[in-house]
């Protein structure tokens, strides 16, 4: 039987972790593993600096807190712009930074920020109190940072791509955003457990963000045990993209698959950057209509049975207290996302256990059933 790609990460993990603990590295905060991990990430993403951090939400911390906003005016209320539909850590990160989150809405049909209304609340009356923008690729769709970088240029805005869902390699036709988060955390393409990394190319900001993390025993740093599990997956990054970006295009080729989106059953809003993105899970949508959520559900009561990792998406934050947060326009499509959002976990491409007609085939009979009980 072929080794997959999982196991064969799994054995360079267990290497490097007996070579550490034979050399008794484990009993030191940081040290030369520490070092190499942050050199190989900034080259593997295009930056200049990598400040090394306890998760992807604390990287979004520090690099608000080091804004030249934040550091030149620290008492006066700022803001930090985000999608309606995002990860809840992030919401967390802007105010335990001290910011007030200005949540907008989605394009239809999609995890991407409505660019439009970037720039609408950006000329508003916000504008100037804003400090930053933060745009999430999320399951497998791609932001679009070099937009998003020139709306935030023209105002002397910071842009943070978080690309914690999409660890990939630098693509110099991507590059734009100020600070780049990553996260190590369970279940990512490089899984630590716990941690991550904030990037960037201004060293001024590096340097205010290292201050804002610590040293030594600092609660935002990373461990050298961490960064030694994560050494040994870095070297798999491009294969592990590659696997995934083969498997979820397969996927949505499949003939059943087709059969559901030509049925508009389900939609797949990654399809046009297959080639590009990077899957810690990769999502689609159900038709929205009455009941998607119970429908959904029992689709993915179903997948789980079978043994395939799926799972809804985010609960967004559009009910969120409008004490906690700006809502300058109306959240049009992020209810229907929270109700229509199906992932599959990157592991069913690494695992080696199913292949792409399999899973489609599980997909097609379940969303299938699921539409039909809805009906009944």
């Amino acid at each position: 039987m072929a080794t997959s790609l999982e196991d064969r990460i799994n054995r360079s993990v267990a290497a490097r972790v007996a070579e550490f603990i034979d050399t008794g590295g484990f009993r030191h905060y940081t040290g030369q593993a520490s070092e190499e991990l942050g050199r190989r990430l900034a080259e593997q993403f295009g930056h200049s600096h990598c400040v090394l951090t306890s998760s992807g939400t604390a990287a979004l911390e520090i690099a608000l807190r080091s804004t030249e906003r934040a550091v030149a005016a620290p008492t006066t209320q700022q803001h930090v712009l985000l999608s309606g539909y995002d990860y809840p850590g992030n919401i967390w990160a802007i105010e335990r930074a001290g910011a007030r989150p200005v949540l907008v809405d989605t394009r239809p049909q999609s995890w991407k920020l409505d660019l439009q209304r970037v720039a609408d609340i950006l000329d508003g009356p916000l504008g100037n109190a804003c400090k930053a923008v933060v745009a999430s690729h999320l399951h497998g769709e791609l932001q679009e940072i070099e937009q998003l970088s020139q709306l935030c240029s023209q105002r002397d805005l910071m842009l943070v791509e978080d690309s914690c869902q999409a660890v990939r390699s630098w693509n110099p036709a991507n590059a734009g955003a100020d600070v780049m988060i990553v996260s190590f955390g369970g279940g990512k393409l490089l899984s630590t457990g716990r941690g991550g990394a904030m990037l960037t190319s201004d060293a001024a900001l590096a340097q205010r963000a290292r201050l804002a993390a610590g040293a030594g025993s600092g609660p935002y740093g990373l461990s050298e045990a961490q960064a030694v599990i994560a050494l040994a997956q870095l070297p798999f990054l491009d294969e592990l993209n590659h696997c995934c970006r083969e498997f979820f295009g397969q996927l949505i080729a499949d003939e059943q698959m087709q059969q559901l989106m030509d049925r508009s059953r389900l939609d797949c809003p990654w399809t046009d950057c297959r080639n590009a993105t990077s899957f810690y899970q990769a999502g689609f949508l159900l038709a929205s209509e009455s009941g998607v959520e119970a429908v959904r559900q029992r689709v993915v009561d179903v997948l789980v049975n079978h043994g395939l990792p799926a799972g809804t998406g985010f609960s967004g934050f559009h009910r969120r207290s409008r004490r906690r947060c700006e809502t300058p326009f109306p959240l049009e499509h992020v209810p229907q996302l929270t109700g229509q959002t199906l992932v599959l976990h990157h592991r069913l491409a690494t695992q080696g256990k199913w292949t792409p007609s399999q899973v489609a085939e599980r997909l097609h009979d379940a969303i299938d059933a699921g539409a039909r009980r809805s009906g009944e």
